[in-house]
């Protein structure tokens, strides 16, 4: 809600509830039970809301029925009627302003096309019949003054303004007023208070300020603490807060970094396409990632706190402001996994900093090709923005003389490979090679292949008596040429 100073008192902050200490954004409370879900998960976890639009004519709580409808096609000159919103030309503003909420955390706004016109701010969502989250219009107080309102969870239903034509129909940075008006009013709708700030601009804060596009980064906080960030959703029920649901980042090449949350580095001002934040919501979230490299490998690992300082105070209020370093907000701690016989084994974990300080892990040996996990947690009950970067180095491999099945090692599978290539492939001097480094092994070694394998004795008998064959077959055919092998071995 857009209100003047003295108008907030009496309609939002009396219900404001701090996220924890210096946390920075307010809430004032969070969907316990929707029409996706019942109950919802816990804080920081995500949830699904739906979203509808009240038919015009719908009775309103506060008073009047809904005329939004209408008002939209007024202010985009559209006069084509039908029952389908979605193809009106207004649409996509309206739908970009809950998409924009979805893009940059757990939450999932998804649109309900059917609204049964019940009483608007009294009834709860149900799936095929009306929205969680229901849009209306009506006249307020004409141009100027609030430009919209929304009620509390769970009748969190938001009312526009139709008197104010001008301000709604403002075209300017792809009708920046009407979308950042809505994504406040959304930020409403599923918990958020207002704030004020004397260092910073918020989309929370009590008044129009079309200076930036949509959620800032303390809004941003605000969602993630709720419900979670982007990859909780990604991952499913139950977020990416185990091995089994890791969020996937697929394979990192050779000489490549990876990096997740480097828009959290950037300040106070978030761009309208900036959508890399991720974040510990708190001290009992979890956050798994797993990647998969191609051959044996070494890993750095850096995990840096993220997020600016600012001041901030609950909205409308004379309280003093407070200084939140969103960069120390929890400690935060990282691990390395690996699978060992389908077990999660720890593999290397960074020497603990302190808080807002980065964790790094550098050099750690990833033997095989094969999929590793990363394991991010915090110490606090505040969210903590972070950047996690993934550098993979492929590690040399020197071929060993003798190594004919390239395992890093020379064995007894490696005599199996000459028998089946000898004539083709490998000859005697192959064999001898082979028998002069039987047993040495590369620093860089994978693990063998499962094949069994002969006794060392036996294997060694078996390869004289192949000389003795090679022999034969020697003078039998002359001068034929059985001296058949590829490069690597010459």
């Amino acid at each position: 809600m857009r209100l003047p100073l003295n108008v907030l008192l009496g309609v939002t902050a009396a219900v404001l509830i701090s996220a924890g200490d210096a946390a920075a954004f307010y809430s004032n409370g969070r969907w316990a039970s929707t029409a996706s879900s019942s109950p919802t998960a816990a804080v920081g976890f995500p949830v699904t809301l739906t979203w509808s639009i009240a038919p015009d004519g719908t009775p309103l709580s506060s008073g009047g029925v809904s005329n939004l409808v209408a008002f939209l096609d007024g202010r985009f000159n559209y006069s084509g009627g039908g029952s389908d919103l979605t193809l009106r030309p207004w649409f996509g503003q309206v739908s970009q302003s809950f998409t924009r909420w979805t893009d940059l955390s757990g939450l999932t706004f998804a649109f309900e096309a059917t609204d049964d016109g019940a009483t608007h701010g009294n009834f709860a969502g149900a799936l095929g019949i009306r929205g969680d989250v229901r849009l209306a219009g009506k006249f307020i107080d004409g141009v100027g003054g609030t430009n919209a309102m929304t009620g509390f969870i769970p009748n969190a239903d938001l009312t526009v303004d139709t008197g104010d034509s001008p301000y709604f129909g403002n075209t300017a940075n792809n009708y920046r007023a009407m979308r950042n008006t809505l994504m406040h009013e959304i930020g409403h709708s599923f918990g958020l208070g207002h704030v004020d700030s004397n260092s910073a601009a918020f989309l929370m804060e009590g008044f129009s300020n079309n200076s930036f596009d949509g959620p800032q980064l303390d809004d941003i906080r605000g969602v993630q603490w709720l419900y979670g960030d982007k990859y909780e959703r990604l991952a499913g029920a139950g977020g990416n807060g185990s091995i089994a649901q890791a969020t996937s980042l697929g394979v990192i090449a050779d000489g490549v970094t990876l990096t997740l949350g480097a828009d959290a580095a950037t300040g106070t001002l978030v761009l309208a396409d900036e959508t890399n934040f991720v974040s510990i919501a708190n001290a009992n979230d979890l956050d798994y990632f797993a990647f998969t490299v191609t051959a044996p490998s070494s890993v750095d690992l850096t995990l840096t706190p993220r997020g600016a300082s600012y001041n901030e105070r609950i909205g409308g209020t004379n309280d003093n402001y407070t200084t939140t370093n969103a960069a120390q907000a929890s400690n935060l701690s990282l691990e390395l996994y690996g699978l060992i016989n389908g077990v999660a084994t720890l593999l290397a974990s960074a020497a603990p900093q302190p808080i807002g300080i980065a964790e790094l892990l550098t050099d750690v040996e990833l033997p095989t090709a094969a999929d590793y996990f990363v394991r991010v947690a915090g110490d606090a009950s505040n969210l903590q923005f972070y950047e996690l970067a993934i550098s993979v180095t492929h590690m040399p491999v020197t071929t060993l003389p003798g190594d004919f099945d390239l395992d890093g090692d020379v064995d007894g599978a490696d005599f199996l490979v000459w028998q089946r290539g000898f004539g083709n492939s490998y000859d005697a001097d192959d064999l001898a090679v082979w028998r002069e480094n039987f047993g040495a092994t590369s620093a860089t070694a994978t693990a063998a292949a499962a094949v069994p394998e002969p006794s060392g004795a036996l294997l060694m008998a078996a390869a004289f008596a192949g000389l003795g064959l090679v022999a034969r077959l020697r003078s039998a055919a002359g001068r034929r040429c059985l001296n058949v092998k590829p490069a690597s071995f010459s």
